[in-house]
Parts: structure tokens; sequence; C-alpha cells
């Protein structure tokens, strides 16, 4: 495990956040699964967080969750609207205080 999170660090240049790291099963895009451990890995000065999925036989990472969103606010009074936009996906939220 020490491994797979010091290869999370460098790939991503983070740090391991000390979440509760796990073993389980990925899908591949050819209906194939690969055994990665699940680390989670930030660097806030650079505003990143990711979960790194690294192959467990391996040692290579294979693939990554982008937790950080663009995000924009606006409104006046007590509505406030979140327009989040991530990999081609957009959310609009109105929030009510």
């Amino acid at each position: 495990m020490k491994n797979a999170i010091a290869v999370a660090e460098a790939a991503l240049d983070c740090t391991y956040n000390s979440y509760p790291t796990s073993l389980q099963y990925l899908a591949n895009p050819d209906g194939s699964s690969s055994l990665v451990y699940v680390i989670r890995v930030k660097n806030e000065g650079a505003g990143k967080y990711y979960q790194a999925h690294i192959d467990a036989h391996t040692g290579k990472l294979i693939s990554t969750v982008d937790f950080v969103a663009e995000a924009t606010v606006s409104g006046s009074g007590s509505n406030r609207y979140f327009q989040i936009s991530h990999e081609g996906i957009l959310v609009l939220c109105c929030v009510d205080h």
C-alpha cells in the first residue's frame, strides 16, 4: 500500500490526505476489470484533489477521478444560483437561504 500511495503522490503532484484507502475492482473500457488500490491525494496550494486507482499487480496509475470542478455563483438577495461545469456536464442549482 505504501508504494501505491507513493505512486499516486508522484504522478499527481499531491500528498496522501489520510482518507481510508481500499482495495476494489475497477471496470475497464474493454469490459475487463482491474484490482486497484483506491487512494485520495490532495494539493491544496494548487487546488488539486484526486482519487487515484493504482493497479494492485503492476503498481501503475491506471485511472483518476478529479474532485475539483469550476464553479460560479450569482444572484442577489436570498437566492443564490450555482453553476458547475465539469467535463462537459453542466449543473445549475438554486439555493434559497
